[in-house]
């Protein structure tokens, strides 16, 4: 690869999150394509609900609350891959999504911006992503925060470089990025301290799951 870091390379540029949330002509294809991703993780339950903000628009936010495999950082930061999917190459046939862009094309598709919760091993990670950020900071390139914590201790932390020692993971913690990371997350989502996050992860209250809120709907 090193000798084609000359050349000119594609990028994905912010006015993309509308375009790819197009390919849902329908509303509920798009709540389809959480539910889906839900049913993949080997969720057993699933809550949809609202919660009542005045703060957004439509005075509410949407939520998918579930119990399935939950995940990891690595497995957060392919999230924000467009078309890259682990589903496609799992021994389980089963699988409903497979193409790595549900989850972007469906809550772009219902709402402005979503903010992502998942847990797995005691660690909890956000990802955040919002058109609301992006117009407010003529930001064109698609910026997607992602904080770490360990929920045992609250901690942050950073899987920057995946690695394992012994079979367990191991965690870097760079200070610099994930305070602004924080800023913006309080800054531009629903959830305006820590305290609000770390409740939003108490919800979770399996050993593992995911929580979706998507809202400016």
């Amino acid at each position: 690869m090193d000798q084609y870091d000359c050349l000119n390379k594609a990028q994905l540029s912010f006015e993309y999150l509308h375009t790819n949330s197009t390919t849902h002509t329908f509303l509920f294809g798009a709540l389809a394509e959480l539910v889906d991703n839900s049913r993949d993780a080997g969720a057993r339950n699933l809550d949809i609900y609202t919660c009542k903000d005045p703060s957004l628009r439509g005075g509410f936010y949407l939520a998918f609350l579930d119990d399935g495999c939950g995940m990891h950082y690595d497995d957060v930061f392919n999230v924000i891959v467009f078309g890259k999917s682990a589903k496609r190459h799992a021994p389980d046939s089963n699988q409903i999504g497979q193409y790595g862009n549900g989850l972007k094309s469906g809550a772009m598709r219902i709402a402005n911006d979503f903010i992502l919760f998942t847990k797995k091993d005691n660690i909890g990670t956000c990802l955040f992503l919002s058109r609301s950020f992006h117009q407010e900071e003529h930001i064109s390139q698609v910026i997607c925060p992602m904080p770490c914590f360990d929920l045992c201790t609250q901690q942050p932390i950073q899987n920057t470089d995946y690695q394992q020692l012994n079979g367990t993971r191991t965690y870097t913690y760079d200070k610099t990025k994930h305070e602004l990371e924080m800023r913006l997350i309080q800054k531009y989502s629903p959830f305006k301290t820590i305290d609000d996050l770390f409740k939003q992860f108490n919800l979770i209250t399996s050993s593992s799951g995911t929580l979706i809120v998507l809202y400016n709907v």
